[in-house]
């Protein structure tokens, strides 16, 4: 089989770059924001297992946005480096 004569048309990886350049600041938001949750459950101490949910709703709350956060920073990381490797 031949070779086709003509080159392959020139296609830029920038919207590729733009979209990864996105996506790691937006992790680093994340994890700014994961790192201030983990911060505020040293003042307010999550739910213990022998504690009901009356008795400390802050700390249930502050574990229910840490576990978010954790999907999102996952969710993020997954989505970068799917991205980055289709740009590289």
């Amino acid at each position: 089989m031949n070779p086709s004569p003509y080159r392959a048309p020139f296609k830029s990886a920038h919207l590729r770059a733009t979209i990864v350049k996105i996506l790691l600041i937006v992790g680093a938001a994340a994890a700014g924001l994961s790192l201030l949750a983990d911060a505020l459950s040293l003042a307010f101490p999550p739910l213990a297992e022998d504690q009901e949910l009356a008795d400390n709703p802050l700390g249930a709350i502050l574990v229910f946005i840490i576990l978010l956060l954790s999907f999102l920073k996952l969710i993020i990381y997954v989505t970068a480096v799917v991205s980055f490797s289709l740009w590289l």
